[in-house]
């Protein structure tokens, strides 16, 4: 006798809720938009501040130092040979005297967030040399501040599935793939984001098809969650100038944007949008009576690409000291040796291996950014060039960099590396 089938221990009204809910998953994860890519997440653009001690808390008059900073791009933009950063420099020529600019025509670039820079590209640069003025012989010690600018093309990219609802223009009694609802973001790796995205469909003159043609009409929401200045965007000729704050008011807190449904070109009113008290918005659409065709609802892709300036300062307060009220010990340059190294007893040795056992020096000042040669500089030495320090450096944090690229540091050409 053939023997019978185990009998399920499921009755047929479980089996059908199961069913149920296995396609009613199956839709919702169908339905959901891709995530957003790392590179594209955050709220900031280029970080920075001043390195510690550069420039110092306090100085004596008539004494040098050096002003430097640490800069990170955290954010999904590039600084690059096209389109760079500048730095600007604030500070009263009363208290302090210019004595030559170290960043090379002052421009600062740095990779955004990308496969090869997961975090960004973070770097320590020497901006300029001061030196103190004689300070008020009736007061022991005099104030002033000293800033520094950034300013700095950037931009915001938004990819996001967008669905074309027809579904006002006709009776369909099944389900829909999709339906127009408000889509709400939070940051695009960008001090400036697009916050919501609404969008309406309406009929045009439909072909002689049993398709329907509609218009897009898309409402964008943009908002400054950063901490700088927006100021419109600028060709890289004219960045100094757009800088500088001497233009007119119209370009402050705008960006330039641009957009596409399904690959397809939209003109978007205004073009140039005004941010006010932190948000702006934008209505955008086909020209003329372009449309899309189509018999259901169905998703496409909506880009959208804000283009701006941004800028921000940092400043810092410097006690300058009259001389009588502490000399202390005079740096002299060691002539015997060629510039930049440092004679000690029969030998000349680089700031790379002088530093290890000097730190507390103020030429030694800038090698407290990286931890690895505070922990242990004796290793490091100038044996690489800047090529092979870009390569050591590749994906490592700054706490983690094994070699400092820095013009004073080693021989012009050379790195201090571990």
């Amino acid at each position: 006798m053939t023997p019978r089938a185990p009998r399920s221990s499921f009755s047929p009204n479980t089996l059908a809720i199961i069913a149920a809910l296995f396609f009613l998953a199956l839709l919702s994860s169908c339905s959901q938009p891709p995530t957003t890519p790392p590179i594209y997440q955050g709220r900031e653009g280029v970080v920075f501040d001043f390195t510690p001690g550069r420039p110092p808390d306090e100085v004596f008059e008539g004494r040098s130092f050096v002003l430097s900073i640490l800069a990170h791009n955290k954010g999904a933009s590039s600084l690059n040979n096209n389109s760079f950063g500048i730095v600007k420099l604030g500070f009263d020529p009363r208290y302090l005297r210019l004595t030559r600019t170290l960043l090379p025509d002052m421009n600062i670039q740095l990779e955004g967030k990308s496969e090869a820079y997961p975090q960004g590209e973070q770097n320590v640069f020497d901006i300029a040399l001061f030196e103190a003025k004689q300070a008020d012989a009736s007061f022991s010690q005099s104030y002033t501040d000293i800033s520094l600018t950034m300013c700095y093309p950037y931009r915001t990219f938004l990819s996001t599935p967008l669905c074309v609802d027809l579904s006002k223009y006709y009776e369909n009694r099944r389900d829909e793939v999709c339906y127009a609802t408000p889509l709400a973001f939070q940051d695009q790796g960008a001090p400036v984001a697009i916050t919501t995205v609404e969008s309406d469909f309406l009929p045009l003159p439909s072909p002689e098809t049993e398709e329907f043609k509609v218009k897009p009409d898309i409402r964008i929401t943009i908002t400054h969650i950063g901490n700088g200045i927006i100021l419109a965007p600028t060709p890289q000729e004219t960045l100094a100038q757009q800088c500088s704050l001497q233009g007119s008011e119209e370009t402050l807190n705008t960006v330039h944007i641009n957009a596409t449904l399904g690959g397809k070109q939209l003109s978007c009113t205004p073009e140039l949008v005004h941010l006010m008290e932190q948000e702006g918005t934008v209505f955008c659409t086909f020209p003329g009576d372009e449309g899309v065709l189509g018999k259901s609802n169905y998703e496409t892709i909506l880009t959208i690409e804000l283009t701006y300036t941004y800028l921000e300062t940092k400043k810092k307060q410097i006690t300058i000291t009259h001389a009588r009220q502490s000399p202390g010990p005079t740096l002299v340059e060691e002539r015997e040796c060629q510039e930049g190294m440092i004679k000690v007893g029969e030998s000349c040795l680089s700031l790379c291996e002088y530093c290890a056992t000097h730190l507390s020096e103020p030429r030694c000042e800038f090698f407290n950014a990286y931890p690895l040669y505070k922990e242990n500089g004796s290793s490091f030495s100038c044996s690489c060039t800047a090529r092979e320090c870009q390569v050591l450096n590749a994906n490592n944090p700054l706490d983690q960099q094994r070699c400092i690229f820095n013009n004073r540091a080693c021989d012009i050409g050379f790195c201090c590396a571990k």
